[in-house]
């Protein structure tokens, strides 16, 4: 069998990247060959350029997947729009199906826009299989587009072999809370710094750091200057981009993960990837409830659910961590034991199964 792969990047310092990286293996492992198209070019053969830009680059880039259709026997889209939707018009007139990933924000946002509704809701339909990461996702897709394909729950996955487990919880001398994640605004740094402001009259050396891509130099010149009004220079520390060593280090040592997305019904972060890394390192994680997070999380077992934009209910979450070293040994151990359940084997064990069941109804 030959995969043909949608996406944006294949470079592994991103959250897509370390997806299809661990696909690529585990399918090459089982003996299937992929071709893989990406925007920034780092993907083996050809480039989808700028798809995100306008309508007019995805049709574009269809006609240049056209070609690549050809050699493969399934497509697959890691992401409903653009990719779902190059998929849906590079297949359209051959024997060819493809199937399609939804994620978070492009799953739904493009269903509110008069213009790409029309055809993302065509796109959907044409859909093979829509694999959804939660069934948050798969509920926002039902409620905008009614004679779906079957769509099915793949959680993703989390590298154990990346991700060092050690059976005693190692901290920092100076307790901290970690953030990773390119920083702008849908991440949602600036709601955890009140709350670090908050929990700082009872622990005042705590610490945050704040681990990402830093490009969006309007975002951190806010959050420095957030830092600067709630008197957290010594506190709070934007890292920029770290090295894989650092970013393993920190995760080591944390006392606990914290991510906080500003969500809203058509922008959010359905991508939970740093929950699971978090966990595989044995170190719990406080997130925003609701946009399926409940799916991956359990209040008290791997970490906490607080309500975003509300820094007293996430300084509550941050206390009970320091304030219970019992608790965080108990978190640490079942955050490894529930990250072992998410493993890219399965993902893609289950994106296998799929492609099989997809070809032989045609």
């Amino acid at each position: 069998m030959k995969v043909l792969l949608l996406t944006e990047t294949t470079k592994p310092t991103s959250g897509w990247g370390r997806v299809v990286d661990e696909l690529i293996k585990h399918y090459h492992a089982a003996g299937i060959e992929t071709i893989i198209l990406t925007e920034d070019g780092s993907g083996d053969d050809g480039i989808l350029k700028n798809s995100l830009a306008s309508l007019k680059s995805a049709l574009i880039n269809s006609l240049k997947t056209r070609r690549y259709v050809k050699k493969c026997d399934i497509v697959h889209a890691l992401d409903c729009y653009p990719y779902g939707l190059i998929a849906a018009l590079a297949t359209l007139g051959t024997k060819k199906r493809f199937v399609m990933t939804a994620i978070g924000t492009y799953a739904i946002m493009p269903l509110e826009n008069p213009k790409l509704k029309p055809l993302m809701t065509w796109a959907y339909r044409r859909a093979a299989k829509i694999m959804s990461i939660t069934n948050y996702t798969t509920q926002e897709i039902s409620k905008r587009v009614s004679k779906l394909p079957p769509i099915q729950r793949v959680l993703l996955g989390v590298d154990a072999n990346r991700f060092h487990f050690n059976d005693e919880n190692i901290e920092a001398p100076v307790p901290f809370f970690l953030s990773v994640g390119a920083l702008k605004k849908r991440r949602g740094n600036h709601f955890i710094l009140p709350a670090l402001a908050l929990i700082k009259k009872d622990f005042p050396n705590i610490e945050y750091n704040i681990v990402g891509d830093p490009s969006d130099k309007a975002y951190v010149s806010h959050l420095n200057s957030e830092i600067k009004r709630l008197d957290l220079e010594k506190n709070a520390r934007i890292l920029g981009k770290v090295s894989e060593e650092t970013l393993l280090n920190l995760y080591q040592t944390c006392s606990a993960f914290i991510g906080v997305p500003d969500n809203t019904p058509t922008n959010f972060a359905g991508f939970h990837l740093v929950y699971l890394e978090a966990n595989a390192m044995g170190k719990p994680v406080i997130a925003g409830e609701g946009y399926g997070t409940e799916e991956i999380l359990y209040e008290g077992e791997n970490g906490f659910l607080v309500k975003p934009n509300n820094p007293e209910s996430i300084a509550s979450a941050m206390k009970k961590i320091l304030s219970d070293q019992k608790m965080r040994d108990y978190m640490h151990r079942r955050s490894r034991e529930i990250s072992t359940t998410l493993t890219w084997d399965k993902t893609a064990a289950e994106y296998i199964k799929i492609y099989n069941q997809v070809l032989k109804t045609k």
